[in-house]
């Protein structure tokens, strides 16, 4: 859930940094954005971690992870053509608006998972 805040203030930094009176405190916005984003590349392995450990099945944690790195190359082969119309048509903003709408929509079924850990489980063991 964190991460979807995060990546929601990102895009909103990336899209709205332009209307910061100062350029020297947009441009800080954008750096930090810009480290931010980069940041993420980290979480990754966080959430690879986190799933082996609240997996049920050991066997079941490769096909959940190739499963994630097959949907995720086939949005990042179709979202930057449609990223590229929107930034033509509507400005850059609306890209980066879209985008932190994806994070709410992700902080939203993030929040919904409700799985028992196995630290609860061995608990009860």
């Amino acid at each position: 859930m964190v991460d979807s805040v995060l990546v929601f203030l990102v895009c909103i930094g990336y899209g709205y940094a332009h209307l910061i009176g100062s350029h020297t405190l947009a441009l800080g916005v954008l750096y930090t954005c810009f480290v931010g984003d980069l940041l993420f590349f980290g979480t990754n392995i966080a959430r690879d971690t986190y799933l082996a450990k609240i997996a049920l099945k050991p066997e079941d944690v490769a096909p959940s992870l190739s499963l994630g790195v097959s949907i995720n190359h086939a949005v990042s082969m179709s979202v930057p053509a449609l990223g590229g119309l929107m930034w033509m048509k509507y400005g850059h903003a609306s890209v980066f608006l879209a985008a932190a709408g994806v994070a709410v929509v992700m902080l939203f079924f993030s929040n919904r998972i409700r799985a028992e850990s196995t630290w609860s489980m061995e608990r009860k063991a």
